[in-house]
């Protein structure tokens, strides 16, 4: 698992290159594709991405409670849901009045019981 805080992490995330044009892509839709505008509302709103890898198991991520209730609102309340070039997800939930977000990208073969419930969830 990786916590990453500012849009620019998004080029270190250990997920397949043509996965992470795609998040890059996907995250800069709201802003115009422009970069300074996102790095700046990430900074200014707090948002933030969980990246899960295979590693991860389902007590691990859960031990730990704001984590957990984090993960919670990502699978009951998603504003959305889609796949990432067919291999990854992605989700969002808003977190503040203000329109701060904690998004979530795991591998859709991940097995996790709440991977399968976002899973169902995908807009195609």
């Amino acid at each position: 698992m990786k916590m990453i805080t500012s849009f620019e992490e998004v080029n270190e995330l250990p997920i397949p290159e043509k996965v992470k044009h795609a998040l890059r892509t996907e995250l800069m839709l709201p802003f115009d594709s422009s970069e300074s505008i996102v790095s700046a509302f990430w900074k200014e709103l707090g948002c933030a991405l969980l990246c899960l890898e295979d590693s991860d198991s389902e007590a691990s991520l859960l031990k730990e409670q704001p984590l957990a209730d984090q993960l919670h609102a990502l699978v009951h309340y998603p504003e959305w849901v889609i796949s990432l070039q067919d291999i990854y997800l992605l989700a969002l939930t808003i977190t503040n009045d203000e329109g701060g977000g904690l998004y979530l990208l795991a591998p859709l073969d991940l097995p996790l019981p709440f991977i399968n419930q976002l899973k169902r969830s995908i807009k195609n």
